[in-house]
């Protein structure tokens, strides 16, 4: 058995506040997670982290160190030495729990599972800030089937017991299962949804689910298909918009890389919605419209496959590579879901859609890797504005903090452009790789010049597994 620390949900704050993580085998595979942690501060943070047991609920390790301003650290779960820019926590195999962190400065994180020796899945999502705990979380995305389900972990992120009710829809907003936890500050409770639906009575489906307490909580969600792991985090009541960002959105002709975008209606009435695809230059590709029944959810494919109302959302413009913007009466929140190949070795990577106040002038990525030989990334940023073009600063930098590598760029009007490590050609024909002496791993800052907003994800890939998460906005 390997260790799993699923970070849910870091502190990103000046001062010690204990925002809870959790942890949670999440395939048949044995699952190791590391912690980047990024400095956001220019001046040293100290960073103490806690470790608790899920079954016993008792501290398990704990773990304080320095990173430097502008740098970074990775947390290992596996045993190891300490060295600079690497943390090991030496965990029991087979552990499952949740983490707190706490810093004296502002950091951000990204928790990053690999499965098995022969990495057989991969997948990373961000860290949830406390003003991202909610008392009604939503998720969109819930799959429960032979080949594809799906283990939601429940955080509590108060500081005192938390009665917290789960609650699963059908896409037709049909209720189908429901019940009751109690979670002690800082643990965390994981939630098998094939277990909670009863797979013997319903044997396969995608839905939704709701979670609401009387203490703030975070969630986390982990899907696996076949063997191969995605994950996002759940979205708080009030991150719920009529105006949805989607900076990545993938179809190859031969659908070997597609995209389905699972968008959940937060409203007890229908939500009518318009979704334009656009390619990365801003030209639309298709418009499709569109209604969600009342606490329901609708899946577009960006394949030939069926939704759920029997209807083809299939973009066939849009050229490879794009992004979408969905626009909609109701508030809604979307999670994409992303897929490399098909069939038993499809591997999915997924992450949030963003609302419309998401998007920020600058946004950072803590974890960038650019080891061509075994792990690589690229970073997709979308200019939100449809009327004007968006110049950008994309800077690289060292774990230890020093800048490494700076271009300049400009993003089209509603356009999209993707950042290789490897030094793979844009959709401008220019490469944006950093340097030979930038290391396997570091971070990245991408800053609007223009002062317009931007969202982006990076996605990472670990020996040709792919996963993603989204960029911080300061």
């Amino acid at each position: 058995m390997k260790k799993l620390i699923v970070v849910l949900g870091v502190v990103a704050l000046l001062g010690v506040i204990p925002v809870a993580v959790l942890a949670q085998r999440i395939s048949p595979d044995p699952q190791n997670s590391h912690i980047l942690i990024q400095n956001l501060s220019t001046q040293q943070a100290t960073v103490v982290v806690e470790v608790y047991n899920a079954n016993t609920g008792n501290l398990q390790a704990t773990d304080s160190f320095t990173i430097a301003g502008s740098g970074a650290t990775t947390v290992h779960s596996t045993a190891g030495t300490n060295v600079p820019g690497h943390r090991y926590l030496n965990l029991p195999d087979g552990f499952q729990g949740s983490m707190v962190v706490s810093s004296d400065q502002p950091v951000v994180a990204v928790n990053v599972t690999v499965g098995g020796s022969d990495f057989t899945s991969h997948s990373a999502y961000e860290s949830i800030s406390p003003d991202y705990a909610d008392t009604r979380v939503f998720i969109p995305s819930v799959h429960w089937r032979n080949a594809q389900w799906a283990m939601v972990g429940i955080q509590n992120t108060g500081s005192v017991a938390a009665t917290a009710r789960y609650t699963y829809f059908l896409q037709s907003g049909e209720v189908i299962s429901s019940g009751t936890v109690v979670i002690q500050p800082g643990r965390s409770n994981i939630r098998d949804v094939a277990t909670d639906i009863n797979i013997n009575v319903r044997p396969t489906g995608v839905g939704s689910m709701l979670v609401t307490a009387d203490q703030p909580i975070g969630v986390a969600v982990l899907e696996t298909l076949q063997k191969y792991t995605e994950a996002y985090i759940g979205f708080p009541s009030w991150y719920g918009d009529t105006t949805i960002y989607l900076p990545s959105v993938h179809r190859r002709p031969d659908h070997l890389h597609a995209s389905h975008i699972l968008v959940q209606n937060l409203d007890p009435l229908a939500a009518s919605l318009v979704i334009t695809y656009y390619q990365q230059n801003g030209a639309v590709a298709n418009v499709f419209t569109s209604t969600i029944p009342p606490n329901g959810s609708l899946t577009f494919h960006t394949t030939p496959d069926l939704s759920s109302d029997g209807r083809s959302y299939e973009p066939i413009a849009l050229n490879q590579v794009g992004s979408a913007v969905i626009v909609s009466n109701r508030p809604l929140v979307a999670v994409n879901v992303e897929v490399l190949g098909s069939g038993s070795t499809a591997q999915p990577y997924a992450y949030n859609g963003f609302r419309s106040d998401a998007g920020g002038t600058t946004l950072l990525f803590p974890s960038v890797h650019a080891n061509p030989g075994g792990q690589w990334s690229h970073i997709l940023v979308q200019n939100l504005d449809p009327q004007h073009t968006n110049r950008v600063r994309l800077e690289y930098y060292k774990q230890d903090g020093s800048l490494d590598t700076v271009y300049t760029t400009t993003l089209a009007a509603a356009g999209a452009l993707t950042f290789h490590t490897t030094g793979d050609v844009s959709t401008d024909g220019n490469r944006y790789a950093p340097s030979s002496g930038f290391g396997n791993v570091g971070a990245v800052k991408v800053i609007s010049l223009d002062g317009r907003p931007l969202v982006g994800v990076n996605v990472e890939t670990l020996r040709g597994l792919a996963a993603v998460y989204a960029g911080f906005k300061p």
